[in-house]
């Protein structure tokens, strides 16, 4: 009788301490999930890879599928990955939907950092309200490169009259870690601030995420 392959045994305990404990180290985490794309496989190595290559966890889920490719993923394990990432931004999404009006705002700011921090590349993203801050809808623009990202004006504008919407709340990343906003970012905010105000739309901040922090141009006085 041919015998079992000592990952098994490992992962049957592994699967135990997080149904009793919850509290597995993120690569015992990542060995989890990769359990279901690899049922014949040690996790444990690709687990540990994955994190040396992207950093964190949540750099990990946020990957792009070709960089999780090119890390040595099969299509099931990128699937899995995907849908744990799916469910977390549902669940911030559902987070900020589901707030009073009054704390809207800073609901809104920590979903772009969570959202926005981990990637890659450059993402702009629109988050559309109400006159009383309420969320209609939040949408990306645009995905870029690693420092570049093009956005239509127009289009984010024209979005806003055709969801209803009185106030838009701009953000992108800047993948290189550093918040500070560029000439370019200012230019940008400037044209989005005075179409919209022409009319009737309010853009009641641009939100630019770095690894750790955002800066807010309306804290920084660049729109009024």
């Amino acid at each position: 009788m041919a015998e079992e392959p000592h990952y098994l045994g490992h992962r049957e305990r592994l699967r135990q301490r997080f149904l009793t404990e919850q509290s597995l180290f993120d690569y015992e985490l990542l060995e989890l999930l990769l359990f279901q794309g690899n049922p014949r496989r040690d996790t444990k190595p690709m687990a540990k890879k994955l994190l040396d290559v992207f950093g964190s966890l949540e750099r990990v889920l946020s990957a792009e599928t070709l960089d999780l490719e090119k890390a040595g993923l099969n299509p099931s394990s990128i699937t899995a990955i995907k849908i744990i990432y799916g469910f977390h931004l549902k669940l911030l999404q559902q987070a900020m939907y589901h707030r009073e009006s009054l704390d809207t705002y800073d609901r809104v700011v920590t979903y772009c950092q969570r959202r926005l921090a981990p990637l890659t590349v450059e993402v702009f993203h629109i988050v559309y309200l109400d006159t009383h801050f309420g969320v209609i809808r939040d949408v990306t623009h645009q995905k870029g490169t690693l420092n570049h990202v093009t956005v239509y004006p127009r289009d984010i504008i024209k979005t806003a009259l055709d969801c209803g919407a009185a106030q838009v709340i701009l953000a992108h990343n800047h993948p290189g870690g550093d918040p500070k906003p560029s000439f370019e970012d200012l230019q940008l905010t400037h044209k989005i601030v005075e179409l919209g105000r022409q009319l009737d739309i309010i853009v009641v901040d641009h939100i630019i995420v770095g690894h750790s922090n955002v800066v807010s141009l309306r804290a920084l006085g660049h729109i009024k």
